[in-house]
């Protein structure tokens, strides 16, 4: 064979190497098809399984969320003037005025085309009907749970077979000063819900009730599936004939999902407020249409691998002269990714690993103690030498605890941030030796720094723990009570723990109280916006501005001022300061007020003495926070009465985080209504949340009542809250809070 003939002969080598390798991922991929075909039919039946469960998620999600609609709707209602009226002059011309109104607007605000009113009186006789005017049926008997509720009446929602279907119903107790006038129903027929989850999910469904159940209640048309079930309504008449014989009264022991005929279905049990079952929710899914979704994702897959089988030896071909600078390359960004990660676990300084890297190496749980090491007085070096010199200090303190680490096996040392440094120890040695050592390691002799010719001798003091998940925190706590106590180390102990917390307790109340009595309690204060983004209003935020310049926010000092029975100094302050604030301004402006302010009698004197003497009150609002620890709302009442003498008005805050009650509401004559931050984050997330929120606003704008969303920190959270008609908005996206108010 000549020299030339030797090229030639490793090209057709490495041609038929290409050939077969792109021939095998041909093969491969066909084979991939193939056995993606066969598998279809097991991981579609996986997946029918699931859409059934997924069903009944959403239809349990959505069912809750109707009821809670028309329990707002239902509360709404009950405390209605009209409503009242009629019930207690038992004028059923006034009622049919007023219910007729109402469904009038309702269908503006809900998308339910048959919604129906019924109102009882207190003996249990019909005296309204919306879709009829019979009245004075007695009700006692077949309707149990109302003389249930004549005992305790209470709001009860519930389903109910009625004369036309099966419906959601919500009864609401109507009552005067105490005095039960009668009962509000609000009904709803079930179909409706089906309709709306049909179009929203695209799942059919059908209600069936027990055939003799059905004889006896319904008198709307209706046709037997079986012997046994009465189809009552479908949102798809197509496989109904293959209801026949399904076992669905197994359904109210679990939910049930089944196969027949290629139709893939799965059944609710719907229950009255007894718990007795009332009828059955059936939804299908028609497995052909499900197979072809299957088939329709798989083509673009198999054709995606037999173009990419017939592309793989172009690409071969075309990649092979860079498969060496390529493999260079990956070597090259390889090093870059891991440089950079060690970076990220470096101090850029002192090059010793820093507090990212001793927290992954504490999740291994591979160290016996803990050593945390901060440098006394270090701030005060700083100021005097410079920062310059400040940094070689920390640079010879890290060389010399390198040393150390050194020096005995089994030590780590890491810098974790300004003059705090950290030890962690993998060898049995005593802990009190380690300590002492260390100490006395890092103590002897000056620390020279050779730029400046300067030896400085360090004091320092050591926290230390064993390991454990809270290891850091443990030997912060022991470091600080070192340092308290003029000591060189501590080691963590558990009573050490109650030490420390009563130990900040009596630190933090000794800061507040020379916060009081220098006057460093300011109020900073947070626009509130409208619709278009221009300032409308403030709220006053008590801040607390340490001697050092550092402002502490009151979720810091709030508890301790209450248990040390300042905090009502700190409401009257607030109050003093705001009021002096908002003087030469024509902006309105909150303060906060807790049930302790308006329940401590000099508070409250101060405040409505306060209102007397400013020439402005119309101006003020108070925002009383939501809690379930409001238990004298004859108090409240009788307070709002009189600060709203002097035009003062009054904000709910945070409402819906806890005890949101309409009827209070509306007795206690509130203007504003903040909306809590955790249901406003959840707009354009949770379609729950979204109903909540929406039904809040519906019912407030119903009784005139303005609302305001908090914690708005982007735009597109604004851009919803605007949408679901909220009045004004506060949060980080439009302004911080600031000791100035801008004009």
């Amino acid at each position: 064979m000549s020299q030339t003939d030797f090229p030639f002969s490793r090209s057709t080598i490495r041609y038929v190497a290409i050939l077969l390798l792109t021939a095998f991922m041909g093969i491969a991929s066909f084979i991939g098809v193939f056995e993606l075909q066969n598998e279809r039919e097991a991981g579609g039946r996986l997946f029918y399984a699931e859409q059934t469960q997924e069903m009944h998620r959403r239809f349990e999600l959505l069912l809750e969320s109707e009821l809670q609609s028309y329990s707002l709707f239902a509360s709404s209602l009950a405390i209605h003037p009209d409503l009242i009226q009629s019930l207690e002059t038992q004028n059923p011309a006034l009622a049919e005025r007023f219910v007729y109104q109402t469904l009038e607007e309702s269908k503006l605000h809900r998308p339910v085309e048959n919604l129906w009113i019924h109102l009882i009186d207190s003996s249990l006789h019909s005296f309204y009907r919306s879709w009829s005017f019979k009245r004075g049926d007695d009700l006692s008997i077949v309707r149990p749970e109302l003389s249930l509720l004549l005992e305790n009446p209470t709001p009860l929602a519930q389903m109910s077979l009625g004369i036309f279907t099966l419906s959601l119903k919500h009864t609401h107790p109507i009552q005067k000063e105490g005095k039960l006038l009668g009962f509000l129903e609000v009904i709803a027929p079930l179909q409706e819900t089906m309709l709306r989850f049909s179009q929203k999910h695209s799942i059919q469904s059908a209600l069936l009730v027990n055939a003799s159940l059905a004889a006896k209640v319904t008198q709307q048309p209706y046709s037997l599936i079986s012997d046994q079930y009465a189809l009552l309504y479908a949102t798809d008449s197509r496989n109904l004939t293959l209801l026949e014989g399904l076992p669905l009264s197994l359904a109210c022991q679990k939910n049930l999902s089944w196969e027949k005929e290629g139709v893939v279905f799965g059944a609710s049990c719907l229950r009255d407020s007894f718990g007795a079952p009332l009828g059955y929710l059936v939804f299908f899914l028609d497995e052909k249409e499900l197979g072809a979704k299957l088939e329709q994702n798989l083509a673009p897959l198999s054709r995606l691998i037999f173009v990419l089988t017939l592309a793989s030896a172009l690409l071969f071909l075309l990649f092979w002269g860079y498969a060496r600078s390529a493999r260079l390359e990956f070597r090259s960004i390889q090093n870059l990714y891991e440089r950079l990660v060690e970076e990220s676990r470096t101090d850029s300084l002192t090059r010793l690993p820093n507090r990212h890297a001793i927290r992954l190496e504490m999740q291994n749980q591979s160290y016996a103690h803990l050593l945390l090491l901060n440098i006394d007085s270090f701030r005060t070096l700083n100021d005097f030498y410079g920062s310059d010199v400040g940094d070689d200090l920390l640079i010879e303190f890290a060389k010399r605890l390198k040393m150390l680490e050194q020096k005995h096996t089994g030590l780590k040392a890491y810098r974790l941030h300004a003059d705090e440094f950290a030890l962690l120890s993998s060898e049995s040695m005593e802990i009190k030796k380690l300590l002492t050592l260390t100490h006395r390691f890092m103590t002897q002799g000056p620390y020279r720094e050779n730029r400046h010719r300067i030896e400085i001798m360090l004091s320092l003091s050591i926290g230390a723990a064993k390991a454990s998940p809270q290891a850091l925190e443990q030997a912060d706590i022991a470091l600080n009570l070192a340092k308290s106590s003029n000591d060189s180390y501590k080691l963590y102990a558990p009573e050490l723990e109650n030490h420390h917390k009563l130990r900040q307790h009596i630190t933090l109340t000794k800061r507040l109280k020379e916060a009081l009595r220098e006057d460093r309690l300011i109020p900073y204060f947070q626009p509130i916006v409208n619709s278009k983004g221009h300032i409308q209003k403030y709220e006053c935020l008590a801040r607390i501005i340490e001697s050092n310049g550092e402002v502490l926010s009151p979720y810091l000092f709030l508890q301790i001022a209450k248990k040390s029975k300042l905090y009502p100094k700190i409401t009257q302050k607030m109050v003093q300061k705001s009021f002096k604030a908002f003087e030469k301004s024509d902006h309105d402006f909150s303060i906060n007020l807790s049930f302790e302010d308006i329940a401590h009698t000099k508070t409250r004197d101060f405040i409505l003495k306060s209102l007397q003497d400013y020439p402005k009150a119309k101006q003020v609002i108070f925002e009383i926070v939501e809690t379930e620890n409001i238990h004298n709302y004859k108090l409240l009442e009788d307070f709002i009465k009189e600060i709203k003498r002097f035009g003062a008005r009054v904000a709910i805050d945070d409402f819906g985080s806890g005890y949101s009650n309409f009827l209070h509401l509306a007795k206690l004559r509130v203007d504003f209504i903040k909306i809590d931050g955790s249901l406003i984050q959840g707009l354009g997330q949770d379609s729950e949340v979204e109903i909540i929120v929406h039904s809040i606003v519906e019912i407030c704008q119903r009784l005139g009542i303005q609302t305001i969303a908090e914690f708005i920190d982007n735009e597109p959270l604004s851009h919803k809250a605007s949408e679901m008609g909220i009045d004004f908005q506060q949060g980080f996206y439009f302004y911080e809070p600031s000791h100035e108010i801008r004009h």
